[in-house]
């Protein structure tokens, strides 16, 4: 039986060191601008076609629809919301991470290890907002102060927007 000799690496292998960018509160900002006029363009190309037809329906079809329109504009708010939501948690969760606002600041979601997000973690994400919203904006304000730039739901859903 023959003896081998394991002469271990000179030194212990580095992570690489990114130099990490973080994106600003004003580049987050403009691109939470720039996402919020396409998805009100959108909503109102779906929805003015549609609260025309319901009008007119209402009108000539069916005076008795009055009731039913009562469950259409909390329909119609529950589909805005639906798609709001898919729109920032698909894109974000998607190959390139980033909304069309996120893109055109050249800024993009991350995981806090520095990887592309899943679809529930950018659902969290989107939901956190909520928070953040409470009070005054509090929580979208935090990332002008905090090290990362990260806002609360950020610090939620443990993500960072870093410039691409």
């Amino acid at each position: 039986m023959s003896q081998q000799t394991i002469i271990p690496p000179s030194s212990a292998a580095q992570p690489a060191r990114l130099d990490v960018r973080y994106g600003s509160f004003t580049a987050r900002l403009l691109a939470l601008i720039i996402d919020r006029l396409l998805i009100s363009a959108t909503l109102l190309v779906i929805f003015i076609p549609l609260g025309i037809v319901a009008s007119i329906g209402g009108l000539f079809v069916m005076p008795q629809l009055s009731i039913v329109q009562g469950t259409v504009a909390p329909s119609l708010w529950l589909l805005s919301i639906v798609l709001d939501w898919l729109y920032f948690a698909v894109m974000e969760s998607g190959e390139r991470g980033a909304t069309f606002g996120k893109r055109f600041m050249s800024v993009k979601v991350l995981n806090d290890r520095g990887e592309r997000l899943t679809f529930a973690r950018a659902s969290l994400r989107y939901f956190s907002k909520i928070l953040s919203a409470l009070p005054f904006m509090l929580g979208f304000v935090m990332a002008i102060f905090t090290q990362k730039k990260q806002a609360l739901h950020d610090f939620i859903a443990e993500t960072v927007v870093v410039k691409v």
